[in-house]
């Protein structure tokens, strides 16, 4: 999303309606005090291509020792419980 003041908005209004109809999201501020005062967004949003599981199949190789143990906290960062 892009960030614009509204006197950007007015001064290159039909620029951002292409922009917008291209898939572009804004977000408007205030000139003044740089608040957000609206946002224009596109009628229909592109959809994201969906992540693909597995990309590296066949180019890595993980192997746990029988004797590795990790416990829910060290695998979180967590301190241990007491």
């Amino acid at each position: 999303m892009k960030t614009i003041t509204d006197q950007e908005f007015k001064t290159n209004f039909a620029e951002v309606i292409s922009q917008i109809k291209a898939g572009e999201s804004f977000a408007i501020n205030s000139y003044e005090n740089k608040e957000v005062i609206g946002y224009l967004l596109p009628k229909e949003t592109p959809q994201k291509a969906k992540r693909q599981l597995g990309l590296l199949e066949g180019k890595v190789k993980i192997e746990f020792k029988p004797d590795f143990k990790m416990t829910d906290e060290e695998l979180c960062g967590l301190p241990p419980k007491v």
